[in-house]
């Protein structure tokens, strides 16, 4: 499979299981925390108002998004005291309502292919303004990465392609997980009762700086974070069950 097919591959897998978790909480009870599906936009995010020079906001708004018990999204703008309101992520595109001591701005963001950038419009009452906003900590300097090295305040992460990692997740399985090149994965795991090793063209992961994202068949997904020689997170599937996983550098 080509480069930019393989990317594609990983991004519709990755936002696919995750939407799929997100949409299995809707209509049911609150499950309890540990089993909360994972959505994509989770985190904290730094807000760039239009081009520069033709809007006099300079500041950059940090909000956070966090999961409600029913498996939907929560925004909050930080070091402010303003509602927000009308909160809806589907489809890739979130949108809500946020009041200022002024007036009520309306925002529609989509979320990029790199899941580090949403961008889209904040409606004032005069009219709407172009809106970016970056994932705190993390580069998005391309949408098109499947494995990059990028300067995190820990200092460079280096591109893990071409290494391998193992260890054993909650449910107590053990996983040994190859980064090929181009965004393919290798996995050996003894789930079946015997050591096996996977390479499907669905099993597909990438890189920006510290996070790591895989997804195997379309079905599951996970997302860690890269500290020296160990990597570690949570995993869940398209039925929303969610456990950690873990890995040490070989």
């Amino acid at each position: 499979m080509k480069k930019h097919g393989m990317i594609h591959a990983f991004l519709e897998a990755f936002l696919a299981v995750s939407l799929l978790a997100c949409a299995s909480a809707e209509g049911a009870p609150p499950p309890p925390q540990k089993s909360l599906p994972f959505c994509p936009i989770i985190g904290d995010w730094s807000e760039q108002w239009g081009t520069p020079g033709e809007t006099d906001v300079t500041y950059h708004d940090q909000y956070r998004i966090t999961q409600t018990a029913d498996g939907g999204v929560n925004v909050q703008i930080l070091h402010k005291n303003q509602s927000i309101f009308n909160v809806r992520f589907e489809n890739n595109l979130l949108t809500f309502s946020q009041k200022t001591d002024a007036f009520v701005v309306k925002y529609a963001l989509t979320l990029h292919q790199s899941y580090n950038l949403l961008s889209g419009t904040a409606t004032t009452p005069k009219k709407a303004y172009d809106i970016k906003w970056t994932r705190v900590g993390t580069s998005s300097s391309s949408d098109e990465s499947a494995a990059v090295s990028v300067r995190s305040e820990s200092g460079t992460i280096p591109s893990i392609e071409g290494t391998t990692w193992a260890g054993t997740d909650s449910d107590g399985d053990y996983y040994e997980y190859t980064f090929l090149k181009g965004g393919q994965l290798r996995f050996r795991t003894n789930t079946s009762g015997t050591f096996k090793t996977w390479e499907d063209d669905g099993d597909v992961w990438a890189q920006n700086g510290s996070i790591v994202v895989m997804v195997v068949s379309k079905y599951t997904a996970r997302q860690g974070i890269i500290s020296g020689s160990r990597m570690s997170g949570d995993a869940w599937n398209v039925t929303g069950r969610r456990w950690t996983w873990e890995g040490v550098k070989k």
